[in-house]
């Protein structure tokens, strides 16, 4: 939906609470989680968001009054020209960045009244990215990467790794988990990527230009992939994309234009 605000009564915000992990000597950030799907109750929600850069001694707005929001499981092509902020809608949205104005609730939580020590918890566990340029680190095997997301939010590595192994072998990659990513293809490592964001079972998908860096034919297979295994497991996926083929398969598509939303 682009038009209005949905009444908050279907996902009712939660409090936050963030509890010490002691085993692994960390923070995590708990919020209930439903019983089952409903595509009619938002899991994302912008109402009126705004955001601008600093440019010398001037700002330049970006983002002008963002309203829209996400149901459960569903899957939105977010589409724009370069520069028009799609990046950074998704940054506002992920916490890595705060709105100047607005407000951003993620399964009942309000992100801009949260701390930044909150919203990396909130991101660690609740969010998953898939990236144009794939983002593995390359000191660490297929498998690693994959695990590290499930580790961070206190998986054991035994527990993370056979997490890790399913998914690669869902991505068609189990027998490359011992591989380091400088050995792989472009769509090797954007499988790699795509079960990376989903080991630690986020609720939200936010993928930048996933096939953006990738032939035409591996980026039909990489959109298949993405398409099945987030559907799969219900997940909420916003992508933000130049591609029409991504748009056609999307439940909806928003347009980033002068700085708003359109239908």
């Amino acid at each position: 939906m682009l038009a209005g605000r949905p009444e908050l009564v279907q996902y009712p915000l939660f409090r936050l609470t963030v509890v010490s992990d002691t085993d692994h000597s960390s923070s995590v950030l708990h919020i209930p989680t439903p019983n089952a799907i409903n595509p009619e109750r938002p899991l994302l929600i912008l109402s009126g968001v705004t955001h601008s850069y600093r440019e010398g001694d001037r700002r330049r707005p970006v983002l002008l009054g963002i309203d829209g929001d996400i149901g459960e499981g569903r899957f939105v092509a977010l589409l724009g020209q370069s520069g028009s902020g799609k990046s950074t809608l998704l940054n506002l949205i992920a916490g890595l960045d705060t709105a100047d104005s607005g407000s951003i609730i993620v399964r009942g939580l309000e992100l801009n009244g949260l701390r930044e020590p909150e919203r990396t918890l909130f991101r660690r566990r609740h969010v998953g990215f898939v990236y144009q340029f794939f983002n593995l680190l390359p000191t660490l095997t297929v498998l690693e990467n994959v695990a590290l997301p499930a580790e961070l939010n206190g998986l054991s590595a035994a527990e993370a790794q056979d997490r890790a192994l399913v998914l690669l072998d869902e991505v068609g990659l189990a027998d490359r988990h011992e591989s380091y990513p400088d050995s792989l293809s472009g769509g090797e490592q954007q499988r790699v990527a795509l079960a990376r964001a989903l080991v630690h079972d986020p609720a939200l998908i936010l993928a930048d230009e996933p096939t953006g860096n990738l032939d035409s034919t591996t980026g039909r297979h990489i959109l298949d992939l993405l398409d099945h295994t987030v559907r799969k497991r219900g997940k909420t996926l916003l992508v933000a994309t130049h591609s029409q083929e991504v748009a056609e398969r999307a439940d909806a598509v928003w347009e980033l234009r002068d700085g708003k939303l359109r239908s």
